[in-house]
């Protein structure tokens, strides 16, 4: 960033999540302008999110928990599945005082 003089590059990835909690696939969206969007930010953000991992989603199944007259007196869960998922995330990489500084990833709010 510093010999570019890049002042802010964005990085928009959606990841896939297994059931295991495994990243399994990486979608960085294009950049608009790569002359302000130089590819090497895109492969370290591949780089970084490939090594993370996540909870499991998980669903689970419940049924009603029932007295001896057959009244529902409850619930209980019966079976939890963990399933995939998808979550996107921004990476913002910035020049502060001529100092390179990489944000936190933050998490898209869904349909963002």
């Amino acid at each position: 960033m510093i010999p570019r003089h890049l002042a802010l590059v964005t990085v928009r990835v959606k990841l896939a999540v297994d059931a295991q909690g495994k990243v399994s696939d990486i979608r960085i969206a294009q950049a608009d302008d790569l002359t302000t969007h130089p590819i090497e930010f895109d492969e370290a953000v591949r780089e970084t999110v490939s090594q993370w991992r996540f909870t499991p989603l998980a669903y689970g199944r419940w049924e009603d928990v029932k007295d001896k007259q057959g009244n529902t007196i409850g619930s209980q869960i019966v079976n939890v599945a963990a399933k995939p998922y998808s979550v996107d995330y921004v990476f913002r990489f910035e020049l502060r005082d001529g100092k390179p500084i990489v944000g936190g990833a933050s998490q898209l709010p869904p349909g963002s």
